[in-house]
């Protein structure tokens, strides 16, 4: 009687982990299809770059890196889905519309692009303290004055 509950307790142990086991498995296969998906989309995206010339390429290769790293960082999210997984995702967006926005202010001259790299460095602050919790216009009080 006692052999038979043993056996019947380890059949259930190994019947019950199997399941698991396998969805452990099957659970890495999709992260690696997504990250070789992630991979051969970027490799795509840069060979459309190859025929453009000057700014035109380095603006296209931003925006496939960008896309490349915003992917991961999603991926990353999607496996663990935690505060800082959603911090680090918001930050990948936010670089990478800055070196886009970089790119492309290279297109100007003078005190346009000037102010094209300030206004991008702006947006980028901007995001990236959202993304770290902190709005920068109510940590300053902005809008509020006092009178005596």
């Amino acid at each position: 009687m006692k052999l038979s509950i043993i056996a019947a307790s380890i059949a259930l142990a190994f019947a019950t982990s199997l399941p698991a086991q396998s969805a452990e498995k099957a659970s890495e296969q999709a992260r690696e299809s997504a990250e070789k998906r992630i991979e051969r989309e970027h490799k795509a995206a840069m060979d459309q770059c190859k025929p453009l010339k000057g700014n035109a390429q380095d603006v296209c290769k931003a925006e496939a890196d960008g896309k490349k790293r915003v992917a991961e960082a999603e991926l990353k999210v999607q496996k663990k889905d935690t505060a800082e997984n959603r911090r680090e995702l918001a930050e990948a967006k936010a670089k990478a519309q800055y070196e886009v926005a970089k790119e492309r202010c290279d297109d100007q001259k003078g005190d346009a692009k000037n102010a094209c790299q300030n206004q991008a460095k702006a947006n980028r602050d901007r995001a990236m303290a959202q993304a770290r919790g902190k709005d920068e216009t109510s940590s300053r009080g902005a809008g509020t004055t006092t009178s005596r």
